[in-house]
């Protein structure tokens, strides 16, 4: 791997974390702490179940996020730093279909919306939820179809088929044909 290469792995893992992991969960804690005195903040869930939940949906989504970086590094030979159609990390050299990507076309979009929304369940907070909600709205209405339009570009058929087999975001395995 070249010195250029490398520094740009290190840049877009530098920023994918500097964002998705302390900068988003910093707003919505702050979002929470914020309006926490609000009677209508409070989620109605019972203690215990809303901290499993969130447990559960953290741990599911750590997992998927962490699974889908290390394939797009090991099968794809690339990294997944994209901003604004702006490749931060090398792209992906080879379309990555297995692994997490054969439950979801967005894995680690699907895993880092389970984290804030598990953040926003450990949080105990609607205004966090919601705010978790409207963040996924703008993911799949702008960037996820932007995304899907440049790797239409760069796969061409190969992403079409892959594309018409696997879902978009939420892993649904009915929807999986066995070809």
């Amino acid at each position: 791997m070249r010195m250029q290469e490398l520094f740009r792995y290190l840049i877009g893992y530098l920023v994918g974390t500097l964002v998705f992991l302390l900068a988003i969960p910093y707003g919505l804690w702050s979002l929470a702490a914020a309006l926490a005195d609000m009677p209508w903040s409070r989620l109605p869930l019972p203690g215990a179940l809303r901290l499993v939940m969130a447990a559960c949906l953290g741990l599911l989504g750590f997992f998927f996020a962490l699974w889908s970086n290390l394939a797009l590094l090991r099968q794809g030979r690339g990294g997944p730093t994209d901003l604004l159609n702006v490749a931060i990390s090398p792209r992906t050299k080879r379309l990555v279909t297995s692994a997490p990507y054969a439950y979801t076309r967005n894995p680690m979009v699907f895993g880092m919306l389970c984290v804030y929304l598990a953040l926003a369940l450990y949080l105990d907070s609607w205004p966090a939820f919601l705010a978790v909600i409207a963040f996924a709205l703008v993911v799949r209405l702008y960037v996820l179809p932007s995304e899907e339009q440049r790797l239409s570009r760069d796969f061409g058929q190969q992403y079409q088929e892959y594309r018409r087999r696997v879902p978009m975001l939420v892993p649904w395995p009915f929807r999986r044909n066995s070809s």
